[in-house]
């Protein structure tokens, strides 16, 4: 439990720290009601957080048992923001951790120890956390390049004797620049994140069980890098790496359907590039398998899983029918999306969306068949093109 609040950390002197495993094995509930500020565990945390600011300002040391108490303190901020939602928390917790790293770079030479180097990456790498949580808040650029600064702190200072640990920050600061290039769309960002998620993989042993997370998010910063730069061979690569993941991740996996579904968007994203017949046929293929895994999972009258699953794989065959023409496969596209509707929980925000898709699909069908019933030629109807801007809303 202790190593939850400081994993890297041995220097376990806070008056407080008994309080916090108190609060960590009551639970912290989240709540959004008012009724949070009052329950047994946020006052239990204003007591932590009390007792020690007491501490904290009780000694003017900065040895590593009041840089332990900053680090404490910053998790009790962090915590407590679960329950109030509020950024100031995240920024006091900032503070805390900002403060312990300051004390702990003063002490740090040639010569620290590296138990002591591992705990200084691990403060940067919650500062960098810490950053990115603010940064969901509010879209500050600046949380954002805090975060990234942070995290790149987390990874240049991870010493050889903490190496378990390099390849999660290298994921980690590799997603933070991914988000910044999504704002800014500087490929330098893009072309850093992927970098660093090939070292992440490459430092991995091939036994180890976080090695398809990484191969799967290694697939899909290249899927981005290739919307940005169209290179055919970033999705060949992503293609290597979904199917590495697909094949070293347990069928019991949570997250196994996932994987063979992102393996089946890649296959599809290079059929709608290389426009050949084997990449449609593997994307349909991961796609079924992807809903067959998700109606096993679900098993009700709706699921917002099985209904994802069916809506992604009514528009790869969409997407097929786009290329050859061929009527079955848009019957197979309508037939399944109306079953991906049918199964969308009623209250879901994604109902009006399936059912326009569902709609397009039907006036695309009636269109076909109209132009054929009419013998126009080869001719296409301008009501059949005006549907082009709802067809990219079936990929999701």
């Amino acid at each position: 439990i202790a190593e939850q609040l400081s994993p890297a950390t041995s220097v376990l002197g806070s008056t407080t720290l008994q309080l916090n495993i108190t609060l960590t094995l009551i639970g912290d509930i989240k709540s959004d009601t008012d009724e949070d500020r009052f329950s047994p565990v946020l006052l239990e945390i204003d007591k932590a957080v009390e007792l020690e600011e007491q501490e904290i300002f009780c000694s003017d040391c900065e040895d590593q048992v009041h840089q332990q108490r900053y680090v404490n303190l910053g998790t009790l901020f962090s915590r407590r923001f679960i329950h109030t939602k509020e950024v100031g928390d995240l920024r006091h917790a900032i503070f805390c951790i900002e403060r312990s790293i300051d004390m702990a770079m003063k002490e740090v030479d040639s010569v620290a120890p590296p138990t002591y180097q591992a705990e200084l990456a691990e403060r940067f790498s919650k500062l960098g956390d810490l950053f990115d949580q603010c940064f969901q808040v509010t879209s500050d650029p600046s949380d954002l390049d805090g975060s990234i600064e942070a995290l790149q702190q987390a990874v240049d200072t991870t010493p050889d004797t903490d190496a378990a640990n390099l390849p999660a920050r290298l994921n980690n600061f590799s997603n933070a620049l991914q988000r910044r290039f999504d704002t800014d769309h500087d490929a330098e960002d893009l072309q850093t994140a992927v970098g660093r998620l090939k070292e992440a993989v490459a430092l991995t042993p091939a036994h180890h069980g976080d090695l398809p997370t990484l191969l799967t998010n290694l697939g899909g910063a290249l899927l981005r890098r290739f919307d940005a730069g169209k290179h055919l061979e970033d999705l060949d690569e992503a293609i290597t790496h979904q199917h590495r993941a697909v094949e070293l991740c347990k069928p019991d996996h949570p997250d196994h359907r996932y994987r063979v579904s992102k393996l089946g968007l890649v296959y599809q994203r290079r059929f709608e590039h290389s426009h050949s017949m084997d990449d449609i046929v593997q994307a349909l293929h991961f796609k079924r398998m992807a809903a067959d895994m998700a109606e096993v999972e679900g098993n009700q009258e709706h699921s917002s899983d099985h209904s994802a699953a069916l809506h992604s794989l009514a528009y790869a065959f969409h997407v097929k029918f786009q290329e050859t023409s061929n009527l079955d496969d848009l019957e197979e596209a309508i037939s399944i999306q109306r079953r991906s509707v049918q199964l969308t929980p009623p209250g879901s925000s994604r109902i009006i969306s399936r059912l326009t898709y569902l709609s397009s699909l039907c006036n695309r069908r009636f269109l076909k068949t109209q132009r054929l019933q009419n013998s126009l030629g080869g001719k296409n109807d301008p009501r059949e093109r005006s549907l082009s801007s709802t067809q990219r809303e079936g990929d999701t």
